[in-house]
């Protein structure tokens, strides 16, 4: 019998149907690392948001009172919907002293992201 040489047909079928499958596995990690990158990106300019709301109670420029807030960002995502923030003011028992509720949500692709921050304010 003579020296064989080469790959066979099965044995190429079977090479280009492994590599087919690890290229599909690699672009579902790439989608998948994306939108998650995405959404971390959306959530810190969501914290952010809520952050400013709760610095502006501290800081005295909001009335204590509860409040949908409209606050100017600097720039947002393409693929981020428009940013809503909110804000809600509940007295302790404590003379001055209040618990202060800042939210900011949007929407994206579809689904809608919330970030709550809570904090106290004294206003003697």
């Amino acid at each position: 019998m003579p020296a064989r040489r080469g790959f066979t047909l099965v044995e190429c079928v079977i090479a280009l149907a492994l590599a087919g499958f690890a290229i599909l596995v690699g672009a579902a990690l790439l989608t998948t690392q994306a939108r998650a990158a995405e959404r971390v990106e959306v959530r810190q300019i969501l914290v952010r948001t809520a952050e400013g709301v709760l610095e502006s109670a501290r800081a005295g420029a909001l009335p204590l009172r509860s409040a949908p807030v409209e606050l100017e960002l600097q720039s947002t995502p393409p693929f981020m919907g428009a940013v809503r923030s909110s804000f809600e003011v509940h007295p302790t028992t404590l003379n001055g002293l209040y618990r202060v509720t800042a939210r900011a949500g949007c929407e994206l692709r579809g689904e809608e992201m919330l970030v709550s921050l809570d904090s106290m304010v004294f206003r003697p």
